[in-house]
């Protein structure tokens, strides 16, 4: 069941993999927490709701453009990607906002130009979770078109990853998730450069300084595949040069 016409707000996108519902809109009435608020409730009335529901709003399609899908699909390299970034930058400051629920928790993010701030709508925030008393925050969760169906989840954490730790935060998110398919990307920063799913940047953090590459290359990062009764996770080789121009 598709949600009822956004008033005036363009739906870019309207779909449901694997028990996730993403909503991506433009216009600056989609941009208003009560809006987002408006529009899980409307997904939460379907006969068989979605358990995570991601609506994703921007002010302008060039928003769209650069904050979520401006990286080239393969072989991004750390200087095309400082490249890329800094075209995107040329044309902000940008305005977005999401609303991020997953089961009965739900909160609104939002952010314009430099300043950001976020609104508990329900329950507690499900993208600020605690593993052994660290904090572990989702950045990001996208839907991977296979049989059965998988989610793709970016998360930060407050130190470098390990192969032991992060099995511990693959289980804690299948606790909040529910026993399903995960692929997960875990590093101590916002920054997976050289990854072709996750944005530029992670724009609900517009301050955040972007590393050298060494930097990049030095911090960790680990990435894990989950089922419901086995995970395996393995150190991420970061490469510098890609093959291709």
């Amino acid at each position: 069941m598709a949600v009822p016409a956004f008033d005036s707000a363009s739906v870019v996108s309207d779909y449901t993999v694997g028990g996730l519902r993403e909503i991506i809109l433009v216009g600056k009435e989609a941009l208003t927490p009560e809006y987002l608020e408006h529009v899980y409730r409307l997904a939460r009335r379907q006969i068989s709701p979605p358990e995570i529901v991601i609506a994703a709003a921007f002010e302008s399609a060039a928003g769209l453009e650069y904050m979520m899908r401006g990286k080239p699909a393969e072989n991004m390299t750390y200087s095309k990607w400082r490249s890329a970034l800094g075209v995107a930058r040329m044309h902000g400051p940008y305005r977005c906002a999401r609303l991020v629920a997953v089961g009965e928790n739900a909160v609104i993010q939002t952010v314009d130009g430099l300043s950001g701030s976020s609104r508990v709508v329900q329950g507690r925030d499900p993208t600020n979770l605690r593993v052994g008393g660290d904090r572990v925050d989702v950045l990001e969760i996208f839907p991977r078109h296979v049989e059965p169906p998988a989610l793709v989840v970016y998360v930060e954490v407050s130190r470098r990853p390990t192969i032991p730790y992060s099995e511990k935060i693959v289980t804690a998110l299948q606790g909040e998730m529910g026993p399903r398919r995960l692929e997960v990307y875990i590093r101590p920063d916002t920054w997976f450069i050289d990854d072709s799913f996750f944005p530029l940047w992670f724009r609900f953090q517009p301050d955040a300084k972007e590393p050298t590459l060494e930097q990049y290359k030095s911090r960790g990062e680990v990435w894990c595949e989950a089922e419901p009764r086995k995970t395996a996770c393995n150190i991420v080789h970061i490469i510098d040069s890609p093959p291709g121009p």
